[in-house]
This record gives C-alpha cells, structure tokens and sequence, in this order.
C-alpha cells in the first residue's frame, strides 16, 4: 500500500489533482495526486473516471486534464481500485459564469481550447449558441424568432427569421445554389435584383443573356414569337416606333 493509499483509506472521499492521462492501455483511465500539504503523498494507481452515462460505444465524453482538480474515492473500500468521481471548481479555478444575483439561467459546455454550446435560460430569451475559438457561431434565438449560422465577422451567414418567413443567405464573394448537375452562381461584381408580385417563369434548352453595357426589355404588353427562325441584328442604329407598325 503506497502513501497516496493510506490518506485515501483514512478520508474516504478527497480533493484530488490529475497528472496524468497517458493510460498504457488506452483505457481511459487517470493517475492523481491528493490535494495535500503532506509531501509524502504519492500518485495514485490507475483510476477510472465516472461518467453520467456510459454503455459499449455510447454515453457523455468528458475527460479530465492534468491539473484539472476531482473528487477521488475507491470502490468497496479497496484501496487498489481509486475512482474518479467528478470535477470540481476552486478558489483559484474559476467556471466560465457565476451565478448573478441568485438567478440559475445559463448553462455551458466549454472546452479548454474554447469551443462552447451555451444554454441561456432567461424567460422569454431563450436561446443557444455554439461558438468556436476563431468566432463561427450558430445561434437559435426564441427572442428574436431566428436561427443565425455567421462568420467571425458576419461577411457570410445563414438567417432564417420564423416570425416573418423570410430567409437571407449572404456570402463576401460568390454564393453558389446546386442541386445536382445544376447550379445558381451568385458574384460579388455587381447587383442583381428578381422580384416577383405573382408570376415570373424561365425555362430553357438554351437561352443566352448578356450585356456588357445595357440591355432594357419593358412592357405592359409585348410578345416576341419564334416558331422557326427569328433574327434581329444591328451594328449601328436600328429604330422602331410607332402607334401602329406593322410588316406583313
């Protein structure tokens, strides 16, 4: 029986450190140090860590860091066997949140690099955020009826507003919509405006478009019909006016 064993059969349950991770058998298991001013005391064995749930391939992943600070107990008493049974904050190892006048409302799971799911529970502002250490966040908002997935700097995003309907997707530089051999490319060269009060169609084996300084068709009423063979071609000046124009 080792030093570290003999504190933890005289204290039962106690504060403890880990030091290492590195199990030799990659079975997920830990070495701590009890939290004491006795130097005598060594690292424990091996120790398994508890979990919230835990079944063959499945459960809650949480695992303990070196240095990160646990509650250390044994099974049955058997000083060969040490557990982990949880973590736990301290003086000097502060959560990411305190309680704020009394009022439980946030929940988080950060991990040490920084990713973080935050759970705010505050009455009618409900929401969660997923963020990453470089600002990619996805937010659902019940305050603001929206689901928001955005960039650091909000250049690219995703938002759907449920109360309105309405959904924008804005993209810096290109914006590209596919469905399988078919494809939608949107630049950031220029503006480009579709708007719609009942009915707009477009369907093709091929039609072609292209203006490089004006192209302007309007009306309340015009027809351009094809059957056969329709050509209209200037290279100079071609007008057509009129009240009343017709040939043939």
């Amino acid at each position: 029986m080792n030093d570290s064993s003999a504190y933890l059969k005289k204290s039962g349950v106690i504060l403890a450190e880990i030091t290492n991770i590195k199990d030799p058998d990659n079975l997920n298991r830990v070495k701590c140090k009890p939290v004491t001013t006795d130097k005598d005391v060594a690292e424990t064995d091996w120790c398994y860590c508890a979990a919230p749930m835990a079944g063959k391939g499945y459960g809650q992943f949480f695992f303990p860091n070196p240095g990160d600070l646990v509650l250390l107990s044994y099974l049955g008493g058997d000083v060969h066997h040490p557990l982990v049974l949880g973590s736990y904050w301290a003086n000097d190892v502060k959560p990411p949140y305190q309680i704020q006048e009394g009022k439980n409302e946030v929940r988080s799971i950060k991990t040490p690099a920084g990713i973080e799911i935050k759970l705010e529970d505050t009455e009618k502002k409900e929401k969660i955020t997923i963020t990453t250490p470089a600002g990619a966040t996805v937010l659902l908002d019940d305050e603001q009826k929206s689901v928001t997935i955005k960039d650091q700097k909000a250049e690219n995003q995703l938002l759907i507003n449920w109360e309105k309907g309405e959904i924008t997707l804005a993209a810096k530089t290109k914006l590209t919509l596919s469905a399988g051999d078919t494809s939608l490319v949107l630049e950031s060269s220029g503006n480009l405006t579709a708007t719609a009060s009942k009915a707009m169609e477009c369907s093709a084996n091929d039609i072609s478009l292209q203006s490089k300084a004006s192209f302007k068709a309007e009306g309340a009423q015009m027809d351009l019909k094809s059957s056969g063979v329709l050509n209209a071609q200037a290279s100079g000046n071609t007008v057509i006016k009129g009240l009343a124009v017709q040939i043939n």
